[in-house]
């Protein structure tokens, strides 16, 4: 029989069951109190805190969650994501829950999140399995933040990134980075392009002396080491060279680039120089074709005050030998030699811009129509000449007969290029130069112009050649056959008339001039049909001669006074009003020479019209001046004879102005 537990057993059993009654309910109490603080705890958090069963039901959702949600506890608790998010996005959440379960791992995800009201926002997810005392997954728990300001923030600068790199593709300069070993890390679209590289060539290792001469390499380090010693960022020049071989200047301008006080590598932008190059030439040229111009203007001058008394005199003495005999043939010689150096004196002040000219509004096309004939038989038969003119009206102020020479010296040295043969293409058209063109061609204005072009089939002019084809007495001929002044003539009118020409010329392919001139609205001046001069008529009018140069004043007045005049002469201004102060008779006419020393002859006109109302006057220079002209232009109502002149020029000149009703 079983033995019966005492009394005091008995006791001792109730007491240890009391005692275990009062731990289990103070664990109880604990664990509810643990419980409640973990619940508190979540509540507070600022983060979005939540809990989903295996089958995805949501079985917490603290206050901050259920405030991005939109809705209160009691109505997210025990639903799905299906119930708050549109089909797609709940399915994507419910995919991420059921990976992060069967992996067992935590995981951290960066996606978009929207509410019920439909706002969205970046938020970044931290998700991880809930387990069982005995291990098994029961659900997830996870927690997300706001992360739309960081997300916004990276996208403006992506974009902002973005923008310079687009911005950097779209300079015409090259930037590039390279690493002090020279390795490029970075270059835009043009330098790529430039160089003739591509976006791979960099990435397979491709470096900075590789875009270099070889001879520069040494240069390039020296000048680097330089920089960085001075500081400086000067531009500096150097020879790049293109993928495919040729050889180009470029002007660079870089820094270091500095991380913790060292220097890692450089950045810089190279400028490819070869078009400033090619118009600084053409600079250099223009500069130079001023400076021989005037040089040519000075010399042409002194030149016409020899050559006006060789030519006035031998005409005297032509008119006084009796035909036939050595001594006649000798002074027409030397008649025939000092029209020729004449000729050659107008082709010097051509260049140098000095001739005057009597502008009007003319049309191009017209010139080129009366001009055609005496072109066509001036011309060699064996070269056949194409005309084609514009439909539009070429009006421009011009002289027309220089012009005409233009014309002329253009055709014939067309003609030379081409001893067997050819064909001559004169063209003309109404054209609108812009900036760009302005820029790549120095002294050109943009806006509308008139251009004339003449073309030839002969083998063209060399290159070497190109550079020095305006230059003053520079020709390719043989010696004797040309002074070297046709085309330096040409240069010189068109320049004149504030106008360009332009060369252009390849091996086997003739050549081509076009000429520009500035356009014009308006009427064309009518033009006076070209005739035999009459005979000049002698006179018996007073002149008052004034010049400088002693025998060109001798020689002005023996001619006048062989054709009937009374002439007074003087050396200067000064000396001339102190001749009239004396002479009481009527004076009709003052010939005057434009500059003197003191007082020019324009001065002195001004001074003696105060005096005598009736005194006409004309002009006589060796090159323009802008006492009587404006930018090289006579003035209305002027008349301007040039030296040196012939005897029927001048007594022409002299009779039409004295037979002149005074206005």
């Amino acid at each position: 029989m079983e033995q019966q537990p005492t009394y005091d057993e008995l006791m001792q059993q109730v007491a240890q069951l009391k005692h275990d009654l009062d731990c289990q309910r103070q664990s109880c109490e604990e664990q509810a109190a643990a419980h409640n603080l973990f619940l508190s705890m979540i509540e507070s958090l600022p983060l979005n805190v939540f809990s989903k069963d295996k089958e995805g039901r949501f079985i917490l959702a603290n206050r901050q969650y259920c405030r991005t949600i939109g809705k209160p506890a009691e109505a997210i608790l025990g639903c799905t994501d299906h119930d708050f998010h549109p089909p797609e996005l709940a399915r994507k959440y419910r995919e991420d829950d059921l990976a992060i379960m069967a992996g067992g791992t935590v995981a951290t995800l960066e996606e978009e999140h929207r509410s019920t009201t439909g706002a969205s926002m970046d938020v970044s997810v931290i998700k991880a399995p809930l387990y069982s005392h005995h291990g098994e997954v029961t659900g997830m728990l996870g927690v997300f933040w706001d992360i739309s300001e960081r997300k916004q923030a990276e996208r403006a600068l992506y974009e902002s990134e973005q923008r310079f790199r687009e911005l950097v593709d779209l300079l015409p300069q090259s930037i590039f980075e390279f690493a002090l070993d020279g390795r490029i890390l970075f270059t835009n679209k043009s330098g790529l392009k430039v160089f003739g590289y591509t976006a791979e060539d960099v990435d397979a290792g491709m470096t900075i002396w590789d875009l270099l001469v070889p001879e520069d390499h040494a240069r390039v380090r020296a000048d680097m080491a330089r920089t960085y010693t001075h500081k400086r960022r000067t531009p500096m020049e150097y020879t790049a060279q293109h993928r495919e071989g040729h050889r180009f200047p470029i002007a660079a301008y870089t820094s270091f680039i500095q991380r913790d006080d060292a220097i890692v590598g450089v950045r810089g932008i190279a400028i490819d120089q070869t078009d400033f190059k090619n118009l600084e030439a053409r600079l250099n040229m223009a500069q130079k074709m001023e400076a021989v111009g005037q040089l040519a203007g000075g010399v042409a001058h002194d030149l016409n005050n020899l050559l006006s008394p060789i030519l006035g005199y031998a005409e005297l003495l032509l008119e006084d030998l009796d035909d036939g005999g050595f001594t006649r043939q000798g002074v027409q010689s030397i008649h025939d030699a000092g029209l020729k150096a004449r000729d050659l004196v107008q082709q010097l002040l051509a260049f140098a811009r000095k001739q005057p000219l009597s502008i009007t509004t003319v049309d191009l096309n017209q010139v080129i129509v009366r001009f055609e004939d005496l072109l066509r038989r001036s011309i060699r038969e064996d070269i056949s000449i194409d005309i084609h003119l514009c439909e539009n009206p070429t009006l421009t102020r011009a002289d027309a007969g220089q012009i005409e020479q233009v014309l002329m010296n253009l055709a014939v040295n067309a003609q030379d290029a081409m001893p067997e043969g050819g064909r001559l293409t004169l063209e003309t058209a109404a054209i609108q130069l812009d900036e760009a063109y302005a820029k790549e061609h120095p002294g050109v204005t943009p806006g509308p112009h008139v251009m004339m072009s003449l073309s030839d089939t002969g083998p063209g002019i060399p290159e070497s050649y190109r550079e020095r084809i305006f230059d003053p007495f520079f020709t390719t001929k043989e010696q004797g056959k040309g002074t070297g002044l046709g085309l330096a003539t040409v240069y010189g009118i068109v320049k004149q008339h504030k106008g360009n020409i332009w060369l252009y010329s390849e091996p086997d392919h003739g050549t081509t001039f076009k000429v520009f001139f500035p356009a014009v609205r308006g009427q064309v001046a009518p033009q006076t049909a070209a005739g035999k001069a009459p005979a000049p008529k002698r006179g018996q009018e007073t002149i008052m001669v004034v010049e400088d140069n002693a025998m060109l004043r001798d020689m002005t007045e023996q001619i006048l006074r062989r054709h009937g005049y009374t002439v007074l002469v003087a050396g200067s201004g000064d000396a001339c009003l102190q001749v009239l102060a004396t002479h009481n008779a009527p004076v009709h006419l003052l010939l005057t020479d434009v500059v003197m020393p003191g007082m020019n002859g324009r001065e002195l006109y001004t001074r003696l019209a105060d005096q005598r109302a009736d005194l006409k006057v004309i002009y006589m220079s060796g090159y323009t001046d802008n006492v009587i002209l404006h930018h090289g232009v006579l003035e209305d109502g002027i008349d301007f004879i040039q030296k040196p002149f012939s005897m029927q020029a001048l007594t022409d000149k002299v009779r039409r102005c004295l037979d002149r009703p005074t206005q």
